[in-house]
């Protein structure tokens, strides 16, 4: 009887082995899609660590209270898909069964991830396919007149003082006074001046023209006994044939006229009820 009992626990063990073998060995195959997202698979009775062994690189296994668990490695992967992390702006990869996710440059899902940090850009994404899980691309335009620094304003002109509002963000061009690079840009409008610009001092000089002239007022030389014409932005100062400068110069020699002498001119006024002697 003892015998009989005895073979039956043998035949009982030589298939409880098998069937754990098969199940090893069906596990083996599918290997990594078989462990849960738990993490820990469990199966076959054990008395040591060794005995868990599965050969897959994914798993830390160890035998606890007679059986078998298999933990999943964080972050271990076998094949690519095991790295997919649902981002289209990442190319994943697995190696040394360790996940990589690899930004894809300029890709985008949200305008927020095109951000260049520079002001003077407006980022945007376009365009992202949600549906086919497809990643925009990152386009970034330039503000017309942005700036960041007054270095970005220089526009060459040595005639301006540049300099970048950092508040509106917009470069500021001020023209400083009488500055000049060439003779064209000292004209001031006055034909009676001669217009250039001192290249040394980057200034403008207006020289006037001697006898140059507008109207008749520009000609008064301050002799009363011209008379001061503008005739074709000339001068031109003719004598008077009777003239005086002060009132003796009138004297008419009679006594019945009060000579004086006004504006170069004479005038000889008749004095009333005088009787020439």
């Amino acid at each position: 009887m003892e015998k009989e009992v005895c073979v039956r626990k043998k035949i009982l063990m030589g298939l409880g082995m098998m069937a754990v073998f098969f199940v090893f060995l069906g596990w083996q195959g599918e290997a990594w899609s078989k462990i849960p997202a738990t993490g820990v698979l469990t199966y076959r009775p054990c008395r040591s660590d060794r005995e868990c062994e599965d050969k897959i690189p994914c798993t830390r296994d160890f035998c606890k209270n007679g059986k078998c668990y298999h933990l999943r490695v964080v972050g271990c992967c076998v094949t690519v898909k095991d790295c997919d992390d649902k981002n289209p702006c990442t190319r994943d990869v697995c190696k040394g069964n360790k996940c990589y996710h690899l930004k894809i440059k300029d890709c985008c899902v949200t305008p927020r991830d095109c951000d260049d940090n520079n002001p003077c850009t407006e980022d945007f994404c376009r365009p992202y396919l949600a549906a086919a899980g497809v990643g925009g691309k990152c386009y970034h335009k330039p503000i017309l007149d942005c700036c960041t620094s007054d270095r970005e304003c220089e526009d060459n002109n040595p005639c301006t003082k540049d300099f970048c509002d950092k508040k509106k963000r917009r470069c500021v061009h001020t023209r400083i006074p009488e500055c000049c690079v060439t003779d064209r840009d000292c004209d001031d409008g006055n034909r009676c001046t001669r217009d250039y610009c001192d290249k040394k001092t980057r200034t403008c000089v207006h020289k006037p023209i001697p006898d140059c002239c507008v109207k008749d007022k520009d000609c008064d030389d301050g002799d009363p006994c011209t008379k001061d014409y503008c005739v074709d932005g000339k001068c031109v100062h003719k004598r008077l044939e009777v003239c005086c400068k002060e009132d003796r110069d009138c004297d008419d020699k009679d006594p019945c006229t009060k000579d004086y002498c006004k504006e170069g001119q004479c005038y000889h006024e008749k004095i009333e009820n005088c009787e020439p002697k």
